[in-house]
């Protein structure tokens, strides 16, 4: 879930930036067919280039060495869980926003469906088949039907514009468009998509009747469908945007290429942006070897009781003296070192992928009692390891 949230995240940064690019910039150009490649590029781009990822340089960077990364104590991970709730509540979200604009087009694909199946129908040349109905806008067009009205004709201008829809396949961005909206639902531009279509659709068929029936006739045609009434969405009906068409075939050619080759240049600085990226690999410490030094050093002569034992030898007639010494105990060892020192851990360890060795200092507290008994117990030859870690929790300092 995690994943497609930033994929749709840095789709729809993609496809704001060419959107608004097209539309502040090509959208009134005369340059329709290349227009319309341009929208299947927006369409493409925004859904793919983010599934792309080509690693140009990986870096390997060890991780700090701290306690934790050195122990196996667990951390807390209620961030990071509150974070992946939130992710899962965005992702539902979506996904049921996706189901109910699928759901919508589904229901426009039946309705053309049904009135498909419950109409008159003829079958014309070049594949195209005429449906008579009066529960549509005509005329209008949905793939390689052309809906009319019974009992009327057309002006050969309207069929052959109604044909070049036909002819294009301008109904397969029609629905592109449409499914690209389901997806990106939540997109304000997105909905923009088919009008877009629409437009230039309408534009192109127009441009291919005025080269057959010349200019004056065909403005004359457009001056009687001035009543529009909405139709499905994956249909063409002649009488959309009159206006604007009116104020396109008005308009001069465009001569420049220059906004077409910006959509290049974008286009391959949105993809080197998102799809080229450097691998860190953070590479956790392998310790090997861990060293243990106290600073400042314990002085165990100053916990030891200093027995003076003086002998006498009748048979020679000799004294001789001798010095004892035994350790405090850990009650008289505490009245005695009462005091918390400073401790100084040196932690050694060894990578062997680079085989280089780190070195990490680690301060802590210690009540000056139990390291004499901890440095004192370490001397001997067996010593007792309990006692060294009962001594190493109580003297502690937080």
């Amino acid at each position: 879930m995690n994943e497609m949230i930033i994929w749709l995240f840095k789709s729809a940064v993609i496809f704001t930036v060419l959107g608004f690019y097209y539309h502040f910039l090509l959208r009134n150009s005369k340059r329709h067919q290349t227009n319309r490649g341009v929208l299947w590029s927006i369409m493409l781009f925004s859904l793919f280039i983010p599934l792309i990822e080509i690693t140009v340089k990986t870096v390997v960077v060890d991780a700090a060495v701290t306690p934790q990364n050195l122990s196996e104590g667990t951390s807390d991970s209620s961030g990071a869980l509150f974070a992946l709730n939130w992710m899962m509540a965005l992702g539902v979200a979506y996904l049921i926003g996706l189901l109910w604009h699928l759901t919508g087009l589904t229901r426009q694909l039946m309705r053309l469906y049904l009135v498909m199946r419950s109409s008159k129908k003829e079958i014309g040349d070049a594949g195209i088949i005429y449906i008579f109905t009066d529960k549509l806008p005509t005329p209008s067009t949905f793939f390689h039907y052309l809906f009319l009205q019974d009992g009327t004709s057309l002006f050969p201008e309207v069929e052959a514009h109604e044909r070049v829809h036909i002819r294009q396949f301008h109904t397969i961005d029609l629905l592109a468009a449409l499914l690209f909206r389901s997806v990106f639902w939540f997109h304000p531009l997105a909905s923009r998509m088919q009008h877009y279509f629409r437009e230039l659709h309408e534009y192109i068929s127009d441009e291919a009747v005025i080269r057959q029936y010349g200019l004056d006739a065909y403005l004359q045609i457009l001056d009687v469908y001035t009543e529009h009434k909405p139709g499905p969405v994956l249909c063409h009906t002649f009488a959309s945007f009159i206006q604007k068409r009116i104020q396109m075939i008005s308009k001069n050619p465009s001569p420049r290429i220059f906004p077409f080759l910006g959509v290049a240049i974008l286009i391959s600085a949105l993809f080197a942006g998102m799809s080229f990226k450097t691998a860190t690999t953070v590479r956790k410490p392998n310790p090997l070897k861990e060293s243990r030094d106290t600073l400042p050093p314990p002085k165990p002569s100053r916990a030891m009781v200093i027995d003076t034992i003086i002998t006498f030898d009748p048979s020679t007639g000799k004294e001789s003296m001798q010095v004892v010494q035994s350790p405090l105990g850990e009650t008289e060892m505490l009245k005695k070192f009462p005091n918390t020192i400073e401790l100084i851990d040196t932690i050694t360890t060894y990578d062997p992928d680079t085989r280089k060795e780190s070195v990490m200092f680690v301060k802590s507290k210690m009540i000056e009692a139990y390291n004499i008994l901890i440095s004192l117990e370490l001397a001997k030859e067996k010593p007792d390891m309990e006692k060294i870690n009962m001594w190493n929790k109580k003297g502690r300092v937080d």
